[in-house]
């Protein structure tokens, strides 16, 4: 993956939309790319709903011509949603605070950081505890791809690395003071779809063991350690060969690619919160905490997640969360 959303080139626009000539030779208006709605001060909370269904204070909007719509949207402590559904896919990135989903008479806890797949059509709720912040991604994608994602629930997972990347460029070019903003579908296919298997990825199906749930709690603990194949496989019980045929089969990936992964979202996740609390960040004691052998080595991981190094994912995270 490219840390390029796309080409520069961009349509020609008037004030107020853009004429576009489809495949039959007609002429049809779209919205223009990186519309921007402004709320109407004596409107409330609930009643800000854009026309997709999204509610929350938009702190940013973008809309691409090929119908990508791009919403960070905040949400004040105590708010609750009654249960709603959308007519198109999207995702849902958790950018701060926790609140608590409902469906299908089910309740879930979404902390920040999390990222959610929503099929089209599927009722869903929310009661934000604390005060949020989301970033809505809403798109079409091929039936080919579509059919190969969840599509009777919403889907909650933590990112790749390179989701996370994907995250940070999205809300960087919807910055209106960036030079290169998306101007159609083609410019941000390719982070849509990264996103979307993020998501896809642990989708899981009838066919996956009962076991295999127990991988990413047992991750959450161990990852900072060397784990390995033979400490996994005597805590399930299981033959070492067995166990990584099944994890390669069901998750795409070998059991030291998903630890690398890890240990690079710890890196992430570091240089994130220096940024916030507006401090420097030493890497080499920061690789030594997220389990790397030095920081030669976690940079070369780095960047084979990332396609970026530390100091340049560090400069992304400045530029958005900067205004």
């Amino acid at each position: 993956m490219t840390t390029s959303l796309g080409r520069r080139d961009k349509p020609v626009l008037d004030q107020t939309c853009i004429k576009r000539r489809t495949p039959a030779g007609e002429t049809r208006t779209v919205n223009p790319p990186y519309s921007r709605s402004m709320s109407s001060p004596h409107q409330t909370q609930a009643d800000r709903t854009h026309r997709y269904g999204y509610r929350g204070r938009a702190r940013r909007e973008a809309e691409s011509t090929d119908g990508v719509y791009l919403r960070e949207a905040t949400y004040e402590a105590g708010t609750r949603l009654p249960a709603h559904q959308h007519a198109r896919r999207h995702l849902c990135f958790v950018l701060g605070g926790r609140y608590v989903e409902s469906f299908d008479q089910e309740q879930h806890l979404r902390t920040p950081g999390t990222l959610i797949l929503y099929p089209p059509n599927v009722a869903h709720g929310e009661h934000h505890e604390e005060a949020g912040r989301h970033l809505i991604i809403d798109f079409e994608l091929p039936d080919s791809t579509a059919d190969r994602l969840p599509s009777r629930r919403p889907l909650a997972t933590q990112p790749s690395p390179r989701g996370r990347v994907a995250v940070r460029e999205l809300r960087h070019r919807m910055d209106p003071r960036h030079s290169r903003r998306p101007a159609s579908l083609d410019d941000l296919a390719q982070l849509l779809i990264v996103l979307s298997f993020d998501a896809g990825q642990q989708a899981g199906t009838a066919s996956d063991p009962p076991w295999l749930e127990g991988l990413d709690p047992w991750l959450e603990t161990h990852w900072r350690e060397p784990p390995t194949l033979t400490a996994l496989a005597a805590e399930l019980g299981l033959h070492p060969s067995h166990l990584a045929r099944v994890i390669k089969r069901c998750r795409g990936r070998t059991l030291s690619r998903i630890v690398l992964q890890r240990k690079v979202i710890g890196m992430q996740e570091a240089i994130e919160q220096a940024v916030l609390q507006g401090r420097s960040l030493d890497l080499a004691g920061a690789a030594l905490d997220c389990g790397f052998c030095d920081q030669s080595h976690m940079n070369r991981g780095f960047r084979a997640e990332t396609s970026l190094t530390p100091r340049q994912y560090r400069r992304l995270v400045e530029a958005t969360e900067s205004g």
